[in-house]
Parts: structure tokens; sequence; C-alpha cells
């Protein structure tokens, strides 16, 4: 999960197979070379000028959303 000019809207990503979410660092987020190897790179939209939410925040919001059916 990371914004990035390739990222998806976590809310428009529908699984077909099983998933594996990386977080990254609230202040650095997730280095290039681990970003390069992910098929998908999903982010939550903010608002305002703000570019991060609390990782824990982040993963719970996301994972919720994955585990709806």
């Amino acid at each position: 999960m990371e914004q990035n000019e390739n990222s998806v809207d976590y809310r428009a990503f529908k699984p077909s197979n099983k998933v594996v979410l990386i977080v990254g660092n609230e202040p650095r987020g997730i280095d290039k070379r681990i970003l390069k190897k992910c098929d998908i790179i999903m982010e939550l939209p903010m608002r305002g000028k703000k570019q991060s939410l609390n990782v824990a925040v982040a993963l719970g919001v996301a994972g919720y959303k994955l585990t709806e059916e």
C-alpha cells in the first residue's frame, strides 16, 4: 500500500486470488525496489495536504475492505 503514480484506489481493487499486503514506513513509504516487484500498488486516497495515515489504521481499512464479500 503506497501512494504512487501507478497506484489504484483500494476500493477499486478486486482480488482474484490470495493477497499479500505490504505496508510502508509512515514517513518513508515502501522502497522502490520492492514496489517494482509488486503486481498492484494499492492506495488509500487522502484529502487535503496530509499524505499518510498511521500504518495500523491504513492496514485496518484495506484489510477490512479486502475481506468484504
